[in-house]
C-alpha cells in the first residue's frame, strides 16, 4: 500500500488514533506513576550526590594545585571553586576520587533506597512491557485501517491485541535476543576503533529494530520476524536511520526525566515522552515497514 500524506493526515486527525494513545498513556505511564515515584525520588536524589562528590573532587584538587603553585592561576586569571571546597573535613575516595565522607555516606545511603525501590518495582516490568506492546499492535492495527481509508472498530481492535500478545511476546523475545548478538559482535569492533563512540553507533543501528518487531508480527505473524526487520532496513535505509535518531533522541529526554525529579511535573513530561515514544513505535514503525515493502514492490 502506498504511504500517502493524505494517510497520515487522515490518522492524525482520527479520534480513535487519539483515543487509543490516550489510554495507552493512562495504563502505561499515569496509572504506573505512582508505584515508580519512590524509586524515581531516590534515583534523581543518587545523581546528584554524585555529581557533588566530582565537584568536590575537582574542587579539592584545585585548591591543592594552588597551593602549591599559586602563579599559574594568577597568570591565567583563574580561580578555584570554593562552593564545593571544605577545607578540615573528613574525606574518603570513590573510584579513583577523593570525596567528603559526610557526602559520600549521603550517597551510600540513596543508594541503598534505590536499590530497595527497584527490587519493589521489578515483579512489575514484565507486566508493563507487556502492556506497551498490546498498546503498541492496537495502535498499529488502528493506524493501518486509518491509512487505507478504514474506519477501525476499537472492540475488534482491542480483542486483536490480546490475541496477538503470546505470539508478539515471543517475537519481541526472539528479536531481543538476536539483537543483542548481534550489537555484542558489532560493538567488540567498533568500540575497537571509536571507543564509547562506537557502542551509541551500535545502539543507534539496533534500537529500531526493537520498534520494527510489532508492525512486523502484525502483517507476517512471525515469531522470529529479524530476518525481515534486517530486510526492511535494508529496504529502507532512509525512514530506519530517521527512526534510530528519534528513538535515541527519546532515549536521552527519558533519562534526563528519571535523573532529575521535579514531583508531579515528572508524571506529566513523563506522559509526554511517552506518548512521543508510541508514537514512534507505531506511527513511525509502521510507515518504514510499509515504505520498505512498497519498495520491494517497485523495484
Amino acid at each position: 500500500m502506498p504511504i500517502s500524506t493524505n494517510g497520515l493526515i487522515r490518522t492524525l486527525n482520527s479520534w480513535k488514533f487519539w483515543a487509543v494513545l490516550l489510554l495507552a498513556i493512562l495504563v502505561t505511564y499515569v496509572l504506573f506513576f505512582p508505584i515508580f515515584k519512590p524509586l524515581m525520588e531516590d534515583y534523581s536524589e543518587l545523581k546528584s550526590f554524585e555529581m557533588q562528590m566530582v565537584k568536590e573532587h575537582d574542587a579539592m584538587v584545585c585548591h591543592q594545585i594552588y597551593s602549591m603553585n599559586s602563579g599559574i592561576f594568577e597568570r591565567i586569571n583563574a580561580t578555584c571553586d570554593n562552593e564545593y571546597y571544605r577545607p578540615n573535613i573528613s574525606t574518603t575516595t570513590y573510584k579513583g576520587l577523593v570525596v567528603y565522607r559526610d557526602t559520600y555516606e549521603k550517597f551510600q545511603d540513596a543508594r541503598r533506597r534505590t536499590l530497595d525501590d527497584l527490587h519493589k518495582v521489578i515483579p512489575l516490568l514484565p507486566l508493563l512491557a507487556v502492556l506497551m506492546l498490546y498498546f503498541n499492535y492496537v495502535l498499529v492495527d488502528t493506524e493501518y485501517l486509518l491509512m487505507k481509508g478504514t474506519e477501525p472498530a476499537l472492540r475488534d481492535a482491542l480483542l486483536k491485541g490480546l490475541n496477538s500478545i503470546p505470539g508478539l511476546i515471543i517475537a519481541e523475545l526472539t528479536t531481543l535476543l538476536a539483537v543483542f548478538l548481534i550489537g555484542v559482535i558489532l560493538a567488540v569492533s567498533l568500540a575497537a576503533i571509536f571507543g564509547e563512540l562506537g557502542i551509541m553507533l551500535v545502539a543507534f543501528m539496533i534500537m529500531p529494530a526493537l520498534s520494527l518487531v510489532t508492525p512486523t508480527y502484525h502483517f507476517t505473524r512471525l515469531v522470529i520476524p529479524i530476518e525481515e526487520i534486517l530486510r526492511t532496513a535494508k529496504r529502507c535505509p532512509g525512514g530506519y536511520t530517521v527512526l534510530g535518531l528519534l528513538i535515541m533522541i527519546v532515549g536521552w529526554l527519558f533519562e534526563a526525566a528519571y535523573t532529575h525529579y521535579l514531583g508531579i511535573w515528572s508524571a506529566a513530561i513523563l506522559a509526554l515522552l511517552g506518548l512521543v515514544k508510541y508514537m514512534l513505535d507505531s506511527l513511525a514503525a509502521l510507515v518504514v515497514y510499509l515504505g520498505g515493502t512498497e519498495e520491494e514492490k517497485t523495484g
